[in-house]
């Protein structure tokens, strides 16, 4: 994992529409070649960061904020309440995404004590939700999976809800530099 190169940085600040403090890695790539999902250090100059992947692309971020507003949230946390198999799926989701940040903040920081209550949000759930049979929102569950973790309800997002991945635009264009 090497640091994010200049243009990257870049072009995920625009996208986001400010500076990332933390640390930062692409993980995952539209087929345009830009920035879709980043891994974040967990812990930034600011402290404790527990929302490991972000979701940067802005087509996707637009498309999901839709489903949130259309009232998906709710949708899926009925689904998580209903499927037994479903919520064990989240739970695990929750611990892996847990254990990479621990992992990830150990081998960056290793001479930080985690046990310091400081540190306790890096303990929690996707995002740092505290009670892991909710949703906090689409975004981080899409970001998740994207990321890596087998996220039951990202990976209904993306392969029930979701048309494409893609823009169709070459909408990213916009946010290189020098654009």
């Amino acid at each position: 994992m090497g640091l994010v190169n200049s243009k990257d940085f870049e072009i995920v600040s625009r996208q986001l529409g400010r500076k990332i403090k933390n640390r930062f890695w692409v993980v995952k790539r539209c087929k345009y070649g830009y920035p879709m999902v980043i891994e974040t250090d967990p812990i930034g100059p600011l402290g404790p960061f527990p929302t490991l992947f972000w979701l940067t692309c802005p087509f996707l971020r637009r498309e999901i904020g839709k489903f949130e507003s259309m009232g998906y949230i709710r949708k899926y946390q009925n689904l998580l309440k209903t499927n037994r198999k479903l919520m064990c799926e989240y739970l695990l989701a929750h611990r892996k995404t847990r254990e990479m940040r621990l992992k990830l903040a150990k081998e960056l920081h290793p001479n930080v004590d985690l046990s310091d209550p400081l540190f306790s949000s890096l303990f929690n759930g996707i995002g740092g939700i505290l009670n892991l049979e909710t949703i906090k929102c689409l975004h981080l569950q899409v970001a998740n999976y994207l990321g890596g973790v087998e996220n039951p309800v990202g990976r209904l997002i993306v392969t029930e809800e979701l048309e494409t991945l893609y823009c169709d635009s070459f909408f990213c264009s916009k946010y290189e530099i020098g654009k």
